[in-house]
């Protein structure tokens, strides 16, 4: 399969939103896409981490806003992953990390 992805942070923290784009470049339509959105550590917490694509068709690009929230009380900063695989296999055909922007502290 031939997918894109466009991965944007947006927002100033504690919550953020992980803008996904994705395209199919490919000539045919790929279908049974799972996207599972994960932090190493316990800085990001993911409310709804796996995300279900029934299909991607050739051409157009797809948008999938994914909120993060950062619940360290220190704040800081760290990456989070994106995987994307197709069909019957486990095997991610797309993955990025994502460095996320510096969260201030929460104030006491």
């Amino acid at each position: 399969s031939s997918l894109v992805m466009q991965p944007v942070v947006q927002g100033l923290g504690p919550r953020y939103r992980l803008a996904i784009s994705l395209q199919n470049t490919g000539t045919k339509a790929v279908t049974d896409c799972v996207m599972l959105v994960t932090s190493s550590s316990g800085l990001y917490e993911v409310p709804r981490p796996l995300l279900t694509i029934p299909m991607l068709a050739p051409g157009p690009l797809y948008r999938y806003d994914i909120p993060v929230l950062c619940v360290h009380p220190q704040g800081g900063a760290d990456s989070v992953h994106v995987c994307v695989s197709a069909g019957d296999g486990p095997v991610p055909v797309l993955s990025a990390v994502i460095q996320m922007p510096y969260c201030d502290p929460a104030e006491p």
